[in-house]
Order: structure tokens, then sequence, then C-alpha cells
């Protein structure tokens, strides 16, 4: 069943996108089952990351998108279904395809994210889902560089908070925050052993 929809003032998202006045958004109410399927999903991804094998995640990945396609569409989030889906074509490229052609893979994804902007119905919230996802997709031109890769997702997760709240979407809000934690905390090891490293050069 659908969650009812009933309009609210969210003075977060009139800051997130620059307007100077409240203005009004709908958002969706909360239906339970809706935010399981999302818990359910961010579960998934989670679950991916316990295999060392990095096809094995993205296939755990892509389980856990296609259970935020559902999430999105019930909620009406055209916006954040668009980038769920660019973030499925990417698994489904690196599970069967070279790291090569990930690159290749964002030419599409890029023009999907601007053809939802110019066509999305949810208006200058959007551009915080749509933010979100082109951060994530530019990353992939930085896989090399690992603070730069690493920082570019965490912006593109941060953006998506504020569109949770907008939307109406615990378990996106949920989704968003682990990750943030996730990735600070694998910057912060990464920034500790390369310090240690240069410590260890200069004795």
């Amino acid at each position: 069943m659908l969650p009812a929809e009933s309009p609210k003032t969210h003075f977060l998202i009139d800051a997130a996108v620059g307007r100077g006045s409240f203005g009004t958004v709908v958002v969706a109410t909360g239906d339970i089952y809706i935010e399981a399927i999302g818990l359910g999903a961010t579960g998934l991804i989670l679950a991916g990351f316990m295999f060392r094998a990095p096809r094995t995640t993205m296939k755990f990945g892509a389980a856990g998108l296609c259970l935020w396609l559902i999430h999105f569409a019930a909620l009406g989030a055209w916006a954040a279904g668009a980038g769920a889906l660019v973030a499925l074509w990417r698994n489904v490229v690196g599970i069967y395809f070279s790291d090569q052609a990930l690159r290749w893979a964002a030419i599409p994804s890029i023009a999907l994210l601007v053809g939802t902007w110019m066509f999305s119905p949810e208006g200058a919230i959007a551009l915080l889902a749509l933010g979100g996802a082109f951060l994530r997709v530019v990353a992939v031109f930085f896989r090399e560089r690992l603070y730069l890769f690493r920082g570019l997702f965490l912006a593109g997760e941060a953006i998506m908070i504020p569109y949770a709240v907008a939307i109406g979407s615990t378990a996106l809000m949920i989704n968003s925050s682990v990750a943030i934690v996730i990735m600070s905390a694998t910057l912060l090891k990464l920034w500790r052993e390369d310090r240690s490293s240069r410590a260890r050069a200069s004795t």
C-alpha cells in the first residue's frame, strides 16, 4: 500500500536549496513496510562488505539497490530512484567488466541524472539527491586517489540526509548516517597509516 501524502514545511530543505523563505514540500508519511524495505536494502549493502571479494560485495550491493528502487518508487522519490539506478548500473558493470569500464559507464549515468533533473516533479529538492549521485559518479574517476575517492562518496552521502528529511525516509537517513560514519572512520584510518609511514620513513 502506498503511503498517504501530506504537505509539510521543512526549513532544512529551504536552507539546503538556497531559498530565502519557508516553502512547502510534499512529504510521504511513514509506512512500516516501505521503511522495512529501505532498512533491508541497507542491511544487504552492509552485509556485502563482510566478504573480501569485490565482486561479491557488488552483488550484495546490487541486490540492496533493487530494494532501494522499490522504496523510492513507493515514496515518489524519483531523483533518489535515479541515483539508485545509477549505482545499480555501476555495480553491474563492476561485476562483469573491468575497472576501466566503470569510467565509460559514467557517461550514461550522468546523462540519466541530468535528464532526471530536467523532468523531475520534485522541484528544487531533487538537486540534493541528484547532486549526491553525481558526486559518487565522479568519484569513479579518482579510484587511485583514495582520499579524494572516499571524500567524494562521503560528501555525496552527506547531501542525502536533508533529502531524506524531505521525502520522509527514516531508512535513507539511517543508511546515509551509517555510510558517513564508516567512510569517516576509513579516512581517519588511512590518515593515521600515512602519518605512521611518514614517521617511520623519516627515522
